[in-house]
């Protein structure tokens, strides 16, 4: 592609003539800003950032803040979001080429504004979700993490139709929780309420999941849990059962997995995503979570137990889940009569449905001939495709 090959062109050239380039750089810019919105391809597109990213770095300091000026006034723009577009794309190389310190006089003005575009169309709030992770990775100082405003902005993306808004949102929410780690000042989900309403949102987010492997997926399990870790600094005087715990974030997490077995038992990403969830709570966390062993072994070991030959993979899965549980409570009397009392358990209540299914043959023959043939009507579809 033409385009793409003068922009590396040009890069190769903004290097090797860097002293004369002042004299025409506000041309230079003109000319090729506006590509970064119309070049088709991404490709292209990432050439002209990087065409224009070298430009800025071998200009004189006041050159480059006057095209800052003019990129403001794009980004103020009342009239047209192509031009907000733009200039929030070009920000973006500002700060790739000069740091974020080049916007310390206007990042009130910017911040501002982007909570404002937060509520405006799904192209523009990728731009603004681009641009915040890229400014939050490199403010030491984590102030764009403590103005509220955005906070609040990026929860009401969490849950947004658009798939990819979502991972940006998470994205940006597992910043914010690697930053709170080192960063006392970021208060933000010091709050009960806060927190579970996160959490909630995020388990909605892996509700939303279609493929376990997929980078939604895959973030939103590590903020969830970061996120349930959290917990056990909040101090709640909430006795109510709804209220934020350990083992009220356990039990949704277990009701989501719960609720795709009775709904669709052919599809395990939930199930999948809920054991990866326990797995990595059971590593950070196993001293908090032994008195709640009862929880999370439940859906393990009935994943384990299942007669059925069908799901092979996920228990396997649930297999190696269980072992690593096993691994963090050796020899630990607790773990065994929770494990030994959760096995007696869904024994029992085996043995209890398949009582209550021979009751029902003898109470509604018709019935059960019925769901007999829609059993092996399934059977014989399913050889058929497998054919």
């Amino acid at each position: 592609e033409g385009r793409l090959a003068a922009a590396h062109t040009l890069t190769l050239l903004f290097k090797s003539i860097s002293g004369k380039l002042n004299k025409h750089v506000e041309y230079l810019f003109v000319s090729m800003a506006p590509h970064l919105s119309n070049a088709e391809s991404e490709d292209s597109r990432n050439a002209i950032a990087k065409a224009i990213t070298t430009l800025l770095t071998v200009i004189d300091a006041d050159k480059a803040a006057n095209l800052l000026s003019s990129t403001m006034k794009w980004f103020q723009s009342e009239n047209s979001s192509a031009q907000v577009m733009l200039a929030t794309r070009l920000i973006n190389v500002f700060v790739d080429a000069l740091g974020l310190n080049i916007l310390k006089s206007d990042m009130k003005l910017i911040l501002k504004k982007l909570v404002v575009m937060m509520k405006s169309s799904d192209a523009l709030v990728i731009q603004v979700l681009v641009l915040l992770q890229k400014m939050v990775r490199s403010d030491e100082s984590n102030s764009i993490l403590k103005n509220s405003e955005i906070l609040d902005g990026l929860q009401t993306c969490l849950l947004h139709p658009h798939a990819w808004i979502r991972l940006l949102a998470s994205q940006l929410l597992g910043l914010y929780l690697t930053a709170s780690g080192k960063d006392l000042g970021l208060k933000w989900l010091t709050s009960s309420q806060t927190l579970k309403s996160v959490i909630l949102d995020s388990f909605e987010q892996l509700k939303q999941s279609d493929s376990v492997t997929s980078e939604l997926s895959v973030q939103v399990t590590k903020n969830l849990v970061a996120l349930t870790k959290l917990i056990t600094d909040i101090k709640s005087d909430d006795a109510d059962e709804d209220s934020l715990s350990l083992e009220y974030t356990l039990k949704r997490a277990v009701k989501l997995g719960n609720n795709e077995l009775v709904s669709t038992p052919q599809i395990v990403t939930h199930r999948t995503l809920v054991f990866n969830y326990i797995a990595a709570v059971a590593l950070q966390m196993a001293p908090q979570i032994k008195d709640l062993l009862s929880i999370i072994l439940t859906p393990l070991l009935r994943e384990i137990s299942d007669p059925s030959k069908t799901n092979a993979e996920l228990k396997s899965h649930a297999q190696e889940v269980l072992d690593l549980v096993k691994s963090k409570f050796v020899d630990d009397e607790t773990f065994t009569k929770t494990l030994l009392d959760v096995q007696l358990m869904l024994t029992r209540k085996r043995g209890e449905r398949n009582a209550k299914r021979k009751q029902n043959l003898i109470k509604n023959p018709e019935l059960a001939a019925k769901r007999k043939l829609n059993r092996a009507e399934a059977k014989k579809a399913k050889k058929m495709r497998q054919s």
